[in-house]
Parts: structure tokens; C-alpha cells; sequence
């Protein structure tokens, strides 16, 4: 009986010993480690925003033919923002409006001419695949409204769409696209016209000195930084537009129409490590054409107005 009792004394030491040999591995090693690691977040589909306001006064000019002189304030706006929807898809956004303020002059003496104040809208959206390393295809619509603040919006609207093809340069450093846009216009037919859009995101490593690029609405600068605050910018822009205009004008219904050219220079600031600049420009307005026609599209003037000098003040931003 002794010796069966002693050997389950010696059974029982045993296990205990096991047990707490089995309960000091557990105790160091700890409860099972817990993954605290945040998730990786979703890729950011907002890419890019460029947005500019400018306030331009073109001086007191005269037209060729007759003896009316004008001049013109406008206040606009342009606005570029892409958006990446998947690795081969990508959406861009162009908007631009101005409201322009136009004061007519005979013989000295202030009149209203055909409208006083007139406003212009347009918004571009395009929608392009990659189809393959470095191309894409380029399509999207145009929807677009101009004409005298006091004429009907309905009688003003015009669109169209765009078709192009897409060629990125230096992995991507530049953007070009090149094709042709179709826009209905007021009171006439349709026209097709070139569709230009230039993106420089990334200049390519041989370019050593500092310069930009930029594609704005209908032109562009060209940006040489002088130093990191201050740069030169020269500028050259096409300028194309049609308004409606009112029931009670000099012709009821009717439409102006005039483009331009000018050119221009001036120069910019940006603060220290800022997203934003100031720029001021100034320049000629070296030609402009005025067309004007009646509700059905006959032609009833055609003007040409004399240069004139003009300045801007524009402030641009990118997110």
C-alpha cells in the first residue's frame, strides 16, 4: 500500500510540474498578437485643379468705319480638374464664364448700341481611355450659353462634342491632345473646329532652365521664374464669342459675334511655398472683327475695330 501510494505522490509531482512548466511558456509568450496596422487607404481619385480669375480692361478704341468707339471691362473665370476613375479612365473638367461690361461712344456722347452688358458660359467635359502605354482616346460634350444680360437664356444656348486622341510624352511628364470639336452656334450653322488641350504635369529632367507652360481658355502663357517668387510670363490668346441678343435690341433676336487676337506680358509673384500667384499683364489687342446678324443669319454688319491696349490682373491657383 506504502509503495502504491508514494508512486501516485510521484505521478501527481510529475504532472504538476508539467502544468506549471506548460502555464510559465504560456504566461511569457502572451495572448495571440493582434494586427493594428492601419488599412492602406484608396487611391486618391481627385487628381489635379488649376483655377484662375482674371479682371481685364480693354482701352477706349474706335471701329474702322464709322465714328463709334468702345470699350470693355470683363471679369472671367476658368477652372481645369481631373479626376482618375480607374487605372485606364480618366474625367477632365473645363469650365470658363466672364461677364463682360461694353460701353459704346458716338460723337462723344455715351449710347447703348446693341446691349450694354452680356455674359458668357462654357463648359467642356471629356472622358479618355488608354488604349494602350502612352495613348488614349479622347471624347466628351460642350454645352455652352452667351448672350445679353437682358436677352432670353433659352434663345442662348449652343453645344457640340468633342473627338480626339491623346499622346503622353516623358512617362507622362507631358499631355497632348490633339482632334476636332463640332459646336452649334446662334442663328447660324454648326462649325467644326480644332480641339487643343497641352498639359505639362511633369517637365522632362533635360530641361534645365526654369520655364512653364500653360493652356488656358482659347491661349496660353509662357512662365520664366526669375527667382523662387518672381517670374516674367508672356501671353498670347484667340478670342472667340457670340451673344444673344434681347427682343427689344436695335436687332430684335439678332446676334453679335466678334474674335481677336492679343498679346501681351507682365509678370508674376507667389508667395513662399504657396499653391497661389498674382500676375499683372498688359498688352495690345492687335485686331478684332464685329459681325452682327439678324434672327434668321443674315449678315448685317461687318466691322473691323482698331488695336487697342489692354491690362490684366489675374490670380491663379492648383491644387
Amino acid at each position: 500500500m506504502k509503495s502504491s501510494l508514494r508512486l501516485s505522490r510521484r505521478s501527481l509531482a510529475a504532472l504538476g510540474s508539467l502544468f506549471l512548466a506548460v502555464s510559465s511558456s504560456t504566461a511569457l509568450a502572451g495572448p495571440p498578437a493582434i494586427d493594428t496596422t492601419p488599412a492602406a487607404p484608396e487611391p486618391n481619385k481627385f487628381l489635379q485643379s488649376f483655377v484662375s480669375f482674371d479682371a481685364t480692361n480693354f482701352f477706349d478704341t474706335s471701329f474702322s468705319d464709322i465714328p463709334v468707339s468702345l470699350s470693355v471691362t470683363r471679369y472671367s473665370g476658368y477652372g481645369e480638374f481631373k479626376f482618375r476613375l480607374s487605372p485606364d479612365w480618366m474625367l477632365k473638367l473645363f469650365t470658363y464664364g466672364d461677364l463682360s461690361l461694353y460701353n459704346f461712344r458716338a460723337f462723344d456722347q455715351p449710347f447703348t448700341g446693341p446691349m450694354r452688358n452680356a455674359y458668357y458660359a462654357n463648359v467642356d467635359l471629356t472622358l479618355a481611355y488608354t488604349f494602350a502605354p502612352g495613348w488614349a482616346i479622347v471624347g466628351g460634350g460642350r454645352i455652352r450659353s452667351a448672350a445679353s444680360t437682358d436677352a432670353s437664356f433659352g434663345d442662348s444656348v449652343t453645344g457640340g462634342g468633342i473627338l480626339a486622341i491623346k499622346k503622353s510624352f516623358f512617362n507622362g511628364g507631358i499631355d497632348l491632345t490633339l482632334g476636332a470639336s463640332y459646336t452649334t452656334r446662334l442663328s447660324r450653322s454648326g462649325q467644326v473646329l480644332p480641339y487643343l488641350d497641352f498639359d505639362v504635369n511633369v517637365l522632362p529632367s533635360f530641361v534645365k532652365i526654369p520655364v512653364n507652360v500653360l493652356l488656358l481658355y482659347n491661349g496660353g502663357m509662357l512662365t520664366y521664374r526669375v527667382t523662387d517668387n518672381l517670374s516674367l510670363i508672356a501671353l498670347g490668346q484667340y478670342d472667340s464669342r457670340a451673344y444673344r441678343l434681347a427682343a427689344s435690341s436695335s436687332i430684335p433676336k439678332g446676334v453679335w459675334s466678334e474674335y481677336g487676337v492679343l498679346v501681351g506680358g507682365g509678370f508674376g509673384w507667389t508667395p513662399n511655398k504657396k499653391n497661389w500667384s498674382l500676375t499683372v499683364l498688359g498688352g495690345y489687342e492687335v485686331f478684332r472683327n464685329v459681325q452682327t446678324f439678324a434672327n434668321n443669319g443674315f449678315k448685317t454688319s461687318d466691322l473691323d475695330v482698331n488695336p487697342t491696349p489692354f491690362i490684366r490682373l489675374d490670380f491663379h491657383a492648383s491644387f
